[in-house]
């Protein structure tokens, strides 16, 4: 009897995350739990938010909490291979490699058909030096979404690291023609409200690619590894 008032409070705690009222949104999403504490998108969407802040270990913290009392089946199939997404974005930013590597891994369990899981993960297999491996995600995501600037680009990069320069020239120029849509979807992406954690995805991998800067310039031969620069939660 509750669902329909509970899904109207979420939509406009939604819309003022979009905004950046995150003060605001964050009241929203605490009422919601604290009328249904087991409120699994309320809990994902306080973990987006307390992580966009900053806050990543009480990130993980209500990730995990979200995990706890989801239900298991199909039917939240999809929002558990989110929270795990999220979980290895956290990891990430955290300097975590091998625990984003596995929640990655089981986000691709949960739901094999969330693209940006595959993404993340070929992105870290490639920094982890497994391009084999990593080449093997991004096909899997670029079969699931056609066609996407970034996927297509890290894939090049791999290819690079591989020796298999004929076929990288070829997926250089086509995610050349598409950066620029790239940019226009992220910034649409930062305002929608299933893909809210694209900004703070976006800001980890700058931090990342900030501390490894100088590494990368004294070791020329990563220079062609894939940074992924969004994923949709």
């Amino acid at each position: 009897m509750t669902t329909q008032p509970t899904d109207a409070a979420l939509q406009d705690a939604l819309k003022l995350h979009r905004e950046g009222k995150r003060d605001l949104a964050m009241q929203r999403y605490v009422a919601i739990l604290q009328q249904n504490p087991t409120h699994v998108e309320a809990l994902y969407y306080v973990a987006v938010l307390t992580v966009q802040e900053g806050q990543l270990p009480e990130g993980l913290r209500v990730t995990q909490r979200a995990l706890e009392v989801s239900t298991p089946g199909p039917a939240q199939a999809p929002l558990v291979a989110k929270l795990h997404n999220l979980m290895g974005q956290t990891y990430l930013r955290l300097n975590q490699d091998k625990a984003a590597l596995e929640s990655f891994g089981r986000a691709i369990a949960s739901d094999p058909t969330f693209v940006d899981a595959y993404g993340n993960r070929g992105t870290l297999l490639a920094e982890m030096g497994k391009p084999a491996e990593a080449l093997a995600d991004f096909d899997r995501a670029i079969a699931l979404r056609a066609n996407n600037a970034e996927d297509v680009s890290n894939r090049a990069g791999v290819l690079a690291d591989l020796g298999l320069h004929g076929e990288r020239t070829g997926h250089r120029q086509h995610a050349g023609n598409r950066f620029e849509h790239l940019q226009t979807a992220h910034a649409a992406a930062i305002r929608a409200p299933d893909m809210l954690c694209c900004e703070f995805h976006f800001s980890a991998r700058a931090e990342r690619r900030d501390r490894d800067q100088f590494a990368r310039a004294r070791a020329q031969q990563f220079t062609s590894r894939p940074f992924r620069q969004q994923a949709m939660i």
